[in-house]
């Protein structure tokens, strides 16, 4: 239980830090070269937390299962690795296709 709780804090606090710190350079960007230069910036932070989301629900409600000795957390245990690689497969063709 440790685990999985500490692994989803991690992956939403890694998530959160990548958007932020893209955030940061487009406000750094938008300050030199102007507002028409940073939009490239927040979609790709939008992206990234969009991709994200769908692990981290997925995984909080395997969370809240399993914390309640549930039998449906097996149900979220099985896919759980195909839904990872999904949203980092999401966060590479959402960025690869522009």
């Amino acid at each position: 239980m440790i685990y999985f709780a500490t692994s989803l804090s991690l992956n939403v606090l890694t998530s959160a830090a990548i958007a932020l710190r893209l955030l940061f350079f487009r406000h750094r960007i938008v300050r030199i070269l102007g507002s028409s230069h940073g939009s490239q910036y927040t979609s790709v932070a939008t992206i990234i937390v969009e991709s994200a989301l769908m692990f981290s629900v997925f995984y909080a409600t395997f969370l809240v299962f399993l914390a309640l000795k549930s039998p449906l957390d097996s149900i979220f245990f099985q896919p759980l690795n195909q839904v990872q690689a999904c949203a980092t497969l999401l966060i590479i063709v959402r960025i690869a296709s522009g």
